[in-house]
């Protein structure tokens, strides 16, 4: 086999292996996510990078029609940070688009963006028998359709989404099923009810 994934990405799997917070394989690395802060703060500190943690980006600070800045809120008031280089890694754009870079929101023809997830675990569950039942007859996907018919079952979506374990987490489901559509990720009272209606979802979906 060729190793084709390399640098920083390679680094961070090499240490959380080696801590004990992972398993890895040809496939992937399955890690803990508590043991994955640990090793990043680790690694920062070791590289003489400065943390601010339980800080919020307001609004970018623009100078000449260059970032050169951050103005932040914290538990310590509102602050400029400045920056030779400021890396933009809100998720969804915040910094560029607070400094004026255009840009594009969802599909071209009305702006619908893919729709929100909130992914949930459930504890004590037998996965290798799950995945037995996946493959046979009926199996989950004839199971899937058939709640739904009946009315057991809400139809948040026809497709199986993730349905995932980890080995680092034996008798841990990972469950990507919960599904809400038409509202928007850059809107604060759109995330809230989405919250809302994502874990009304996941315990019906339990």
């Amino acid at each position: 086999e060729t190793r084709v994934v390399g640098g920083i990405a390679w680094e961070i799997a090499g240490r959380l292996a080696e801590a004990g917070f992972s398993v890895r394989s040809h496939y992937g690395t399955w890690f803990e996510i508590e043991g994955l802060k640990l090793v990043l703060e680790q690694m920062a500190q070791e590289a003489g990078l400065g943390l601010l943690y339980y800080t919020q980006f307001s609004e970018p600070l623009v100078e000449g029609g260059a970032v050169t800045g951050a103005i932040v809120q914290n538990k310590s008031g509102r602050q400029v940070i400045r920056a030779q280089r400021v890396v933009d890694c809100t998720g969804d754009g915040d910094v560029a688009a607070g400094a004026g870079v255009p840009f594009e929101v969802g599909r071209a023809e009305d702006h619908v963006c893919q729709p929100m997830t909130l992914m949930f675990h459930v504890g004590g569950v037998d996965f290798g028998r799950i995945c037995q039942f996946r493959q046979g007859d009926p199996g989950l996907k004839k199971v899937w359709a058939a709640a739904q018919a009946a009315g057991d079952m809400e139809p948040f979506q026809s497709v199986i989404m993730g349905f995932e374990a980890t080995p680092t987490r034996p008798g841990f489901m990972h469950c990507n099923f919960t599904h809400i559509t038409g509202l928007s990720a850059t809107s604060a009272a759109d995330l809230t009810a989405a919250t809302i209606e994502g874990r009304r979802q996941a315990f019906s979906m339990i």
